[in-house]
């Protein structure tokens, strides 16, 4: 709601353009407007990732629009726009999830659910597994492929450490082109975690060398 000011201008083809026009257009919300009615419906969860639904919300004034907003309850989740996002979060505890709707004139409500998660009893580390790495000279590129949780819906992290403090560490599961600094053997490590926090390592020897002379 407000008062704008809308202007217009007519121009040809040649560049001619008239003088402008404006008018004033006062927009004002309705006396009888409403908040929409915000419906959470109980989320879908496997491990540690859900799917929202806000379905069946809606607003009461004909024609006017509403948006949603995800307040996931944790810095490392963001927000969301969306109807019916998915999000994974970051381990076991209690968040407080809130679903607001907002219509076009910036009347607001919210529903708030706890959500609860807790590590399951029979959980296990995922397993690492480090293949051997494609290497020329001194430049190897690295798989973890075969590495695997057998906690259906658990989620994976890895973490390499190529065994120089020449080389940063990696969260890709597959590193590719890095450079050691000089001919030598390695120890690299690839160390796998699942969404509740538990880890499993493997190490590899890996030797090096740059090209002979021609």
């Amino acid at each position: 709601a407000n008062t704008y000011t809308v202007t217009l201008t007519v121009t040809d083809e040649w560049g001619l353009a008239s003088a402008p026009v404006s008018k004033t257009v006062t927009i004002t919300e309705p006396t009888d407007n409403v908040a929409p009615t915000t419906v959470f419906n109980p989320p879908a969860c496997t491990s540690l990732t859900c799917n929202f639904s806000g379905v069946g919300s809606a607003d009461s004034n004909t024609g006017d629009t509403f948006a949603y907003k995800w307040d996931f309850g944790h810095p490392n989740v963001s927000t969301s726009t969306s109807s019916a996002p998915s999000k994974t979060f970051p381990g076991a505890g209690t968040y407080t999830v809130t679903l607001t709707t907002t219509d076009g004139w910036g009347k607001a409500s919210s529903v708030t659910r706890n959500l609860t998660f807790t590590e399951p009893a029979n959980n296990v580390a995922p397993t690492p597994v480090l293949n051997t790495p494609s290497c020329t000279n001194l430049t190897c590129s690295f798989s973890s492929a075969g590495s695997a949780d057998p906690n259906t819906g658990d989620i994976i992290s890895y973490r390499w450490d190529f065994g120089t403090p020449a080389l940063s560490q990696s969260t890709s599961a597959n590193p590719s082109n890095r450079t050691f600094p000089a001919d030598g053997t390695y120890t690299v490590t690839l160390t796998t975690t699942d969404g509740w926090g538990k880890s499993a390592s493997t190490t590899r020897e890996v030797t090096v060398t740059t090209a002979p002379p021609p």
